[in-house]
């Protein structure tokens, strides 16, 4: 991901410098390179997410869906997926990440979540999730039911869509 690519354009501007942050502090601290994928999705995507289980929000209702009033695409969520040094990536797919047959090991990393079974996949979703969260994004990790490790939002001054909606600083 570089600050110029075309894809991070359709992040909201409050939102850039901050995943931008995360992502080199993962690189420093963790030493694990991100790629940044899906942030802006139209209103047919979110529907397809949807209807496939892939989402819990219906278009129109999801940080992702999110433009300003000009129509330009200013989503306050992306999606974050670490390249392993074959360039293949860990964390597209499935959002609990188990692969078939993983070791899990007990950790008691979030109050809500005493005695979670995790795999090594999760826990290092669960440290990119951590140092996102230092930085002031809302984690999909963290999500009762369908937990997204690669999910990441920014709602600093706007604590959900519908309240972005009212701003008048959006539309969908």
């Amino acid at each position: 991901m570089t600050p110029d690519s075309q894809e991070l354009r359709t992040l909201h501007p409050d939102a850039r410098f901050p995943l931008c942050l995360l992502v080199e502090r993962v690189w420093k601290e963790l030493g694990l390179m991100l790629d940044v994928f899906d942030i802006y999705r139209g209103a047919a995507a979110q529907a397809v997410a949807f209807n496939t289980g892939a989402s819990k929000k219906p278009a129109g209702k999801s940080f992702h869906n999110l433009c300003l009033p000009n129509g330009t695409p200013a989503s306050l969520a992306a999606h974050l997926r670490v390249i392993l040094p074959a360039g293949e990536f860990l964390g597209f797919g499935d959002s609990r990440l188990e692969p078939v047959g993983a070791r899990k090991m007990h950790v008691d990393i979030w109050a809500d979540k005493v005695g979670e079974q995790l795999t090594a996949e999760q826990m290092i979703y669960a440290a990119i999730s951590l140092k996102a969260e230092e930085i002031g994004f809302r984690v999909g990790a963290k999500w009762g039911g369908l937990q997204d490790w690669c999910h990441v939002e920014w709602r600093q001054r706007w604590p959900t869509v519908d309240a972005a909606l009212a701003s008048g600083e959006f539309t969908v």
